[in-house]
């Protein structure tokens, strides 16, 4: 996936990966404080031209959103928005735009927060649950089983 990016390497400079792997991803999280995915529309796309079909490229973001679930790193993920534009006149085109909704819901459902960016103004869609008191986190001896 492009744009994999290194944050905090001991120079102090970023790495970069042109990778679609997701192996790729996996493999970096434990090595990495941020991995930036930049963006799911490409990704997406160029699943497509490689021939994927759909099943494969929603079994892909199911895995990427569990990269997202476990919390192993911060991870941004970027995409574009889709289905409130024009309408594809093309079969392909509508594959695309319904495909990449698809990934986008899987990716928003795993993740913390979800922002949507109008004009240059951050709007929230999403916002990270608040973090338990820090008595009551994972303490449950209290609690009758």
């Amino acid at each position: 996936m492009p744009g994999i990016g290194r944050s905090g390497p001991a120079n102090g400079s970023p790495s970069r990966s042109r990778s679609t792997s997701l192996g790729t991803c996996r493999r970096l999280v434990p090595q990495l404080d941020l991995i930036v995915v930049d963006c799911l529309t490409v990704w997406v796309a160029n699943l497509l031209d490689r021939g994927r079909d759909d099943a494969a490229v929603l079994s892909d973001a199911d895995e990427l959103a569990a990269v997202l679930g476990e919390r192993g790193v911060s991870l941004i993920v970027v995409s574009n928005e889709v289905g409130e534009g024009v309408h594809p006149p093309t079969e392909i085109g509508l594959r695309f735009r319904d495909l990449l909704g698809a990934v986008n819901q899987r990716i928003a459902a795993a993740a913390d927060r979800v922002t949507l960016m109008v004009a240059g103004i951050p709007v929230p869609i999403k916002r990270a649950a608040p973090e338990p008191p820090r008595g009551e986190r994972g303490d449950r001896s209290h609690e009758a089983p």
